[in-house]
């Protein structure tokens, strides 16, 4: 199991217990002890754990592209690194070519 998967279970289950305990604190504000205390901490707990959930989401997601965009750029360089130093395609091979005489006759005066 990879650490972006752990570090989301870990999110899941702190963000899934914020949320039912605030659930419970809420509901017992608004049903046992009416307009207490414990509606408003129950709201600001789940508001919480739901930040909570989105911010260890994104954090793992914006691993991941790193982590992707690095692997490619990796991959691209050692593409290019064998395309330079490579026997079969030598850099000069690369270039246009062209006529030298052409730069003769053009300077050439008559």
């Amino acid at each position: 199991m990879g650490f972006q998967q752990k570090f989301l279970n870990i999110v899941k289950i702190i963000s899934g217990s914020l949320l039912t305990l605030g659930i419970i604190l809420f509901c017992l504000g608004l049903f046992v002890y009416h307009d207490s205390i414990f509606a408003a901490i129950g709201i600001g707990t789940v508001m919480s754990s739901v930040f909570i959930f989105l911010c260890g989401v994104f954090f793992s997601a914006s691993e991941e592209m790193v982590m992707i965009i690095h692997n490619r750029d990796q991959i691209a360089q050692t593409k290019k690194e064998e395309r330079l130093y490579s026997d079969r395609h030598p850099l000069y091979m690369h270039r246009p070519t062209h006529n030298p005489r052409s730069c003769i006759v053009m300077f050439r005066r008559r």
